[in-house]
């Protein structure tokens, strides 16, 4: 809501103003691929993907087996007690 407020009110500039803008964002964007260049990512001490992003895709593959089975409340029953031993 907030951007379309700003968007109207900026078209409702005059185009003086709008250049003014226009160059503040071409330097804040030449400013941040400068910055970019420098750049180096810190290692990440998991070692990659998260142990709960790959319980959560694990429990999905399982429960489309399960659907396609019929088999859902076993399927959820079996996971809430997995999850709760793991605790």
């Amino acid at each position: 809501m907030q951007a379309r407020i700003l968007a109207r009110q900026y078209k409702e500039l005059p185009a003086s103003e709008q250049k003014k803008w226009e160059k503040k964002a071409e330097q804040d964007k030449m400013r941040y691929q400068e910055e970019m260049k420098h750049y180096i990512p810190a290692e990440d001490p998991t070692g990659g993907k998260s142990k709960k992003k790959k319980k959560v895709r694990a429990t999905l593959r399982l429960m489309r087996v399960e659907w396609a089975s019929g088999n859902v409340l076993t399927l959820f029953s079996r996971r809430i007690l997995m999850l709760l031993s793991a605790q």
